[in-house]
């Protein structure tokens, strides 16, 4: 019976919200994207997929030196703090659902707030752009526009 409910409480809450176009797989358009400082990954892979009330997201990169790199997420657009596992510079995201195309996020390291990005879905779905300011390992500040192309 508790599982009955929990997947009525789901529906309810994605007909509430609508479908969210940030879900499923997109891949880093270089050409179309804008780094300061540089230089841009090589290339950077995000899904996103639904489970339950939640969201999952997995990324893949190549930086600039060839390493690669993945982390993953589960949360929900809330404003509260997640934990992010297999990352090496930031440990919990913070995401707040704006309107249906876009959310705010917050990223923090040991506590501290090190990038705020904003991820926009265009309106036919095709495309996710991703503006973001912080502080980089270095600390240097860095601001960024990557654009997104869903597969």
């Amino acid at each position: 019976m508790k599982a009955i409910a929990y997947f009525a409480a789901a529906l309810l809450a994605v007909a509430a919200w609508g479908a969210d176009p940030s879900i499923g797989t997109w891949k880093l358009n270089l050409d179309k994207s804008k780094y300061s400082p540089g230089p841009p990954p090589k290339s950077s892979t995000v899904t996103f997929s639904q489970d339950g009330e939640f969201i999952v997201s997995k990324t893949e990169s190549v930086n600039a030196k060839g390493e690669q790199s993945g982390a993953s997420s589960r949360w929900k657009k809330d404003g509260q703090d997640y934990a992010i596992i297999g990352s090496t510079i930031v440990d919990t995201l913070a995401a707040k659902r704006i309107d249906d195309h876009t959310t705010d996020f917050t990223y923090k390291k040991a506590g501290k707030v090190v990038s705020s990005v904003r991820i926009v879905v265009s309106k036919d779905g095709k495309t996710s752009t991703r503006t973001s300011k912080g502080t980089n390992t270095e600390g240097k500040k860095y601001s960024l526009r990557a654009v997104y192309d869903k597969q």
